[in-house]
């Protein structure tokens, strides 16, 4: 009689769909323990994607979406990342602690 144990139960399995232009659908899916892991890994995917596209993704001119699914297709979460070149001369500005998140008083 074999006694069930809970490490034996089923992973759940993870889709990792991507819209880059093209749509790539991933039918197989990954099966990992937990949604962490599913958000560590579509991270993982997202960066070697980016770089098995050299320099060719600094020049796509539409962002990257991951939608990430579970097994009935509910959309769990998505990520997208794109590449932004100014097109002329640009100065980052970053924002100080002081700055309120760019909120300003108005004056009394």
């Amino acid at each position: 009689m074999e006694v069930f144990n809970e490490t034996q139960a089923a992973m759940p399995t993870y889709h990792f769909h991507v819209d880059n232009g093209t749509f790539i659908p991933d039918p197989a899916g990954t099966d990992l323990p937990n949604l962490d892991a599913a958000q560590v890994e579509a991270v993982r995917a997202a960066g070697e994607m980016i770089n098995d596209t050299k320099q060719s993704f600094w020049t796509h001119k539409t962002p990257w979406i991951m939608h990430v699914t579970d097994d009935r297709n509910r959309l769990l979460f998505s990520l997208q990342f794109a590449a932004k070149v100014p097109s002329g001369d640009a100065l980052y500005i970053p924002r100080t602690e002081d700055s309120s998140a760019g909120q300003k008083e108005s004056p009394t």
